[in-house]
């Protein structure tokens, strides 16, 4: 006996099917790699919940991967060099694979506890302030994901050349970009 899809699952699919087609039209018509990011970004950013964030961006990351975005020639011709600055300068796959493992070790800690904002899971030891390293062991980051929440706007202190993060402010500022 074959197993058949109940017709909820199938309006799912099949919606889920036209996204992704009108997600791949969208990309392939963009030939910036800035403008394709901040696309990515708002419709990322668009998303309530940590899991619907994570599939858009594995979306993302295989339509990326199976596009062909190429320009005009004419108009490649006369910007060659802003073609070339902008594919050096924003790199597309770098930008999804440190977005999806922000977001998934995001979810890894809300599956540890959950109903407890994440941060929160590290403040029960007597320390306020913590540097960067300990940002990044903490919470299993590279150097370059932590220079990029810093860009976003987690809160961040200098004393002299190092640099200092409050954990409670670290946490206020999960909060307000989990919502």
């Amino acid at each position: 006996m074959s197993k058949t899809l109940q017709p909820a699952k199938v309006n799912c699919a099949i919606n889920s099917l036209m996204f992704e087609r009108k997600v791949q039209l969208r990309v392939n018509a963009i030939v910036y790699n800035e403008e394709l990011i901040n696309y990515m970004k708002s419709t990322v950013e668009s998303q309530k919940k940590i899991k619907d964030k994570l599939y858009i961006l594995y979306l993302f990351k295989r339509v990326f991967a199976t596009s062909v975005r190429n320009p005009d020639k004419k108009h490649y011709y006369f910007f060659e060099n802003e073609y070339l600055l902008d594919r050096n300068t924003f790199d597309v796959d770098k930008w999804l694979k440190v977005e999806i493992e922000f977001y998934r070790n995001v979810q890894s800690l809300e599956k540890e506890v959950p109903h407890q904002v994440v941060p929160e899971i590290k403040t029960d030891f007597d320390i306020k302030w913590i540097t960067g390293d300990e940002v990044k062991k903490r919470f299993n980051w590279s150097r370059n994901t932590l220079s990029k929440r810093i860009a976003e706007g987690m809160p961040c202190h200098a004393k002299g050349n190092t640099k200092l993060f409050d954990l409670e402010e670290i946490g206020e500022w999960f909060r307000k970009t989990a919502d």
